[in-house]
């Protein structure tokens, strides 16, 4: 099932079709072996406290959430090969195409609305 993911604080859509990976295989996949996100599209990773981005092929902005979908940790334009800190207390990532967070002015402490789309 797709969702949505809205910034409260601005209404700002940040992905208007992003696809949830709770298993292990597709939380370990994630975008591996991905050319591109496309526009409006997200990865949402449950549970995750920190993300790698070795061997993906391109740059992606990463939000890190708590269980009250409050963001605790921005990643702007994570190029490839690269390893975030462990945010413990998170409870999911999300993962959007490069420009999402500048362009949503998404920061941390904004609530986030994740529903079906």
């Amino acid at each position: 099932m797709p969702y949505s993911v809205i910034n409260s604080e601005n209404n700002s859509i940040l992905a208007g079709h992003m696809i949830k990976a709770e298993s292990f295989l597709d939380r370990a996949k994630g975008l591996l072996g991905s050319n591109n996100l496309a526009e409006s599209s997200g990865l949402w990773l449950v549970p995750c406290k920190s993300i790698h981005t070795f061997f993906m092929k391109f740059t992606i902005d990463v939000i890190f959430i708590n269980s009250n979908s409050v963001v605790l940790g921005l990643y702007s334009k994570l190029p490839p090969y690269r390893l975030t800190k462990t945010f413990w207390s998170a409870h999911s990532a999300i993962e959007l195409p490069a420009g999402v967070i500048q362009h949503t002015l998404t920061k941390i402490g904004h609530h986030l609305r994740i529903q079906a789309a």
